[in-house]
């Protein structure tokens, strides 16, 4: 399983958040731990990046980088497994405060992140693997706003996911 590592910072500033993890390219890519890694990242990566900031987000409960992960401009939407539909931005944020107030997000996973990129938009199909279940998403996001800002995330119950593998070609970084 793939678990996305909070130490990881994108952006121009390496003392920024890694909630600003999402800003358009060309990006350079910091290391905490050593500040050494340059890198340019195109749209397909930096979107898998962008969805790797949502997922340690979430498992870090870390409501201001989940704030900035979503796009303030235009709609967004979100549907968490058995509730209905949120549909302004204040919806979802609260409904990530509650969330997070509600109990250990961490042992939350991703894997088999696929993304396809459509102009300013792109979708991303993965599998979110909880203790007790294993959750297929849709993660939505629109460039604007600094880079890759998610516009919609919907998660419901699979009955038989695949195996973890890595997606076909997909980036995927290590623990």
């Amino acid at each position: 399983m793939h678990r996305a590592s909070p130490r990881i910072i994108l952006d121009r500033n390496p003392s920024l958040q890694a909630a600003n993890a999402v800003t358009p390219r060309p990006t350079r890519l910091f290391c905490h731990e050593s500040r050494c890694k340059l890198t340019c990242m195109n749209d397909r990566e930096a979107v898998l990046f962008a969805n790797e900031a949502f997922y340690s987000a979430f498992a870090r409960a870390d409501l201001q980088a989940m704030d900035a992960l979503w796009a303030r401009e235009g709609p967004v939407t979100c549907i968490h497994p058995g509730w209905g539909a949120l549909t302004t931005r204040q919806a979802v944020i609260d409904s990530w405060r509650d969330i997070f107030r509600s109990g250990d997000t961490s042992s939350i996973g991703f894997y088999g992140a696929h993304p396809h990129l459509l102009g300013d938009i792109a979708l991303i199909i993965c599998y979110e693997k909880l203790p007790s279940a294993v959750l297929i998403a849709s993660n939505a996001f629109r460039r604007g706003g600094g880079g890759w800002r998610m516009v919609h995330h919907q998660a419901g119950r699979v009955d038989v996911p695949p195996p973890e593998a890595p997606a076909p070609g997909a980036a995927q970084r290590p623990n």
